[in-house]
């Protein structure tokens, strides 16, 4: 590997920082090396590595999860994720016991979730 000439772009300094550690970050970086797809998974760059010929249907998969889900809730997650990053726990907790209210008193696919799981059959969510 060889080292590159400028500073990296798109987020990735930043997210290789958060998820792997400054020090294994800035290794990776200055050096220019080449990390393995076990690699990556192990320092959580990636949760899963496919056999090439199975990532059309791997990622099929994960796709039809993910459109699966209740997409409000999905938000309100990612939201939360954001806002309580970085953050001293108690105050995690506390935006997250406002977004619980928030979510079961405002969207439609809360409520859904909570019957389907009650009635023992699968949600049919809407994005309401």
């Amino acid at each position: 590997g060889s080292c590159l000439a400028g500073v990296g772009h798109v987020g990735n300094v930043v997210l290789m920082s958060r998820l792997t550690g400054p020090a294994r970050a800035t290794e990776i970086y200055l050096t220019g090396r080449m990390v393995s797809g076990a690699e990556a998974v192990h320092l959580g760059l990636f949760d899963r590595l496919c056999e090439p010929e199975d990532f059309d249907r791997e990622l099929a998969g994960l796709a039809g999860r993910f459109a699966a889900l209740p997409t409000a809730s999905v938000g309100l997650f990612k939201e939360l994720r954001e806002r309580s990053w970085g953050q001293p726990a108690e105050y995690g907790l506390r935006l997250q016991d406002t977004y619980h209210l928030k979510t079961h008193a405002t969207v439609a696919d809360a409520r859904e979730g909570m019957a389907a799981f009650a009635e023992k059959r699968p949600p049919r969510f809407t994005g309401a």
